[in-house]
């Protein structure tokens, strides 16, 4: 991973005003191009729109959407208890396919208060797919979600639902060994839960980790919708180097 020096002025004021200025140019912070070895500086380019924000119960972090140049952007950003930016992760694919259109623009998502009984039930439920993962299950992954759920991941060229979901699932988890998720960040706002998830495994005997920023949507009981960033140059460097 490749740290990059955002060359602007300004820095942290309100928390809910930060993807604005991040979008617009006006933040100075360290961000770290997530999955990315080479040099970055064109991945971001300004001004940015900014789609939706959801933000961690005690202001920290706040995970947001931009588009940049038509391509839909993931970012986590950290904040010291005096709200200023301390580091920001960027979920981009650096593959440049351009595979999915732009984020939906649905505002703020308000946070579900930390350790409350809807935040850990959503959290609860958004886990059970992880849980799936981590047991090598397909099905399993796939259990809680709503018969018209489909997933938007940012690095693939299509919208998949459930079924087909579920057959990309168990080819991945086929090909690769020893799977286990861990979450970095993770917490409820509204009715999704944010996971920033590190993902080891082996593929062919050789350890591999990925990364990825995922939002699930849960309305009564089931995942409705799931929305990934992820850096497809990541898995696209370990399969050729193996194949």
């Amino acid at each position: 991973m490749r740290w990059l020096a955002v060359v602007l002025v300004g820095c942290a004021s309100s928390t809910r005003s930060l993807p604005d200025r991040v979008a617009s140019g006006t933040v100075r912070a360290p961000m770290e191009l997530v999955g990315e070895t080479s040099s970055a500086e064109s991945e971001l380019k300004l001004p940015m729109q900014r789609g939706r924000v959801w933000v961690a119960p005690g202001g920290s972090p706040i995970v947001f959407e931009l588009v940049s140049d038509g391509r839909p952007i993931g970012v986590v950003a950290e904040l010291d208890p005096g709200g200023n930016v301390t580091a920001m992760r960027v979920y981009a694919d650096t593959t440049h396919a351009h595979l999915q259109s732009a984020t939906p623009f649905e505002g703020h998502a308000t946070s579900t208060g930390h350790g409350t009984p809807a935040e850990l039930a959503l959290v609860a439920k958004a886990n059970e797919s992880w849980a799936g993962m981590n047991a090598h299950s397909a099905a399993q992954t796939l259990a809680s979600a709503a018969p018209t759920y489909t997933l938007v991941d940012f690095s693939a060229p299509v919208v998949l639902d459930r079924s087909a979901t579920e057959n990309m699932v168990g080819g991945f988890l086929n090909v690769v060994g020893d799977f286990h998720v861990t979450s970095r960040v993770q917490f409820a706002a509204g009715n999704d839960v944010v996971s920033e998830n590190v993902e080891q495994m082996t593929l062919k005997g050789k350890p591999l980790e990925l990364h990825a920023l995922d939002i699930k949507r849960i309305e009564n009981g089931l995942v409705v919708k799931e929305w990934q960033y992820a850096n497809g140059a990541e898995i696209r460097r370990a399969l050729a180097a193996e194949y």
